[in-house]
């Protein structure tokens, strides 16, 4: 009976929705162009580019939700 317990204690997957990712992607991407452009055109002592990559790290990691959330089957 236990074996039964736990089977049922998975979490539902749910629908991924596109539009959240989509949006979560552009701003991303967004993000990306904004630090090459500052790195390419920017003055040295004006960008720190570590706060800028973990910001980016950040809008990634929440795609990367987005991407690993299982699906509802119907």
């Amino acid at each position: 009976m236990k074996g039964r317990g736990k089977a049922q204690a998975r979490p539902q997957r749910t629908q991924l929705d596109p539009q959240a990712l989509l949006r979560e992607l552009r701003k991303a991407l967004d993000v990306a162009r904004c630090i090459r452009l500052a790195a390419e055109y920017g003055e040295d002592d004006a960008l720190d580019i570590a706060d800028a990559l973990a910001g980016l790290l950040t809008l990634l990691e929440k795609v990367a939700v987005l991407l690993d959330q299982p699906e509802v089957s119907s």
